[in-house]
């Protein structure tokens, strides 16, 4: 029998055994204080159930009104570095007349927001549709049909965070040197719409068209406001052609 075999694992069993003692006794210091602090909370709970049970219903009632700082987005915005514009001119604009806008704005953004050397944040490239929108690239966003007056760009920002630049920049430009041009820019988001729609409805088409101008001039006032329109376009006149059969047939 191997004697020296029999005392080293002996020992190795002392070993485990004094490691294990001493990560008990660690794990019963760090387990003493919370015991105690538990016991003292038992101990007031026991004594005051009622008042332990109004805290409890004022913590929920308190939870349940800090639903109100939550802001509710039923369809969060994209953190994709991608500013999609939606450009719209005036019904029966040429489709050059559509090209040159897109180059004036192309212009703005060679000079004022593309990145360069000195200049990290902006746009990094650009694709521009005209007269019809790409094919659909996302959930909020679906092509119409083809206008000569309607044209779309895809800006590929530098990051996420640049995208607000971006938009503030160019929806200013937008502003101010195409007065006649609705622009659309923003980040990309599941739903779609306006920000914000009134519904006007009734029979009469004249009594609505009055409406929708006084209503349009009142948001026209509101600051912060911008490319208010209605989604019944120009009024187009049309002759109403009709036949008098008596006399017409008096006639032959």
């Amino acid at each position: 029998m191997d004697s020296s075999h029999d005392y080293g694992d002996l020992f190795r069993i002392l070993l485990y055994k004094s490691e294990t003692e001493r990560t008990d006794q660690q794990l019963t210091g760090l387990i003493r204080p919370i015991e105690y602090l538990l016991q003292i909370h038992l101990n007031v709970v026991t004594k005051r159930p009622l008042l332990f049970t109004a805290l409890i219903i004022a913590l929920f009632v308190g939870s349940l009104s800090l639903f109100g700082k939550i802001p509710f987005i039923f369809f969060p915005d994209s953190d994709r570095n991608l500013v999609p514009l939606d450009l719209n001119l005036p019904s029966g604009t040429k489709i050059e007349r559509t090209e040159e806008v897109i180059l004036q704005i192309e212009e703005f953004i060679t000079k004022e927001l593309v990145t360069k050397e000195g200049q990290d944040r902006g746009i990094v490239d650009w694709t521009a549709f005209i007269g019809e929108g790409p094919q659909s690239y996302d959930l909020g966003y679906q092509p119409g049909e083809a206008n000569s007056g309607y044209a779309h760009m895809l800006l590929n920002t530098s990051s996420f965070a640049d995208n607000a630049l971006v938009i503030r920049k160019l929806d200013d430009y937008c502003f101010q040197n195409l007065p006649d041009t609705i622009v659309n820019m923003g980040l990309l988001s599941g739903g779609g719409g306006a920000d914000v729609a009134i519904r006007v409805s009734g029979e009469s088409p004249e009594e609505l068209f009055k409406i929708m101008e006084v209503v349009k001039q009142k948001m026209n006032s509101i600051s912060g406001a911008k490319n208010i329109r209605d989604d019944w376009g120009p009024i187009i006149k049309k002759f109403i052609v009709e036949i008098d059969r008596d006399k017409t047939n008096r006639a032959d």
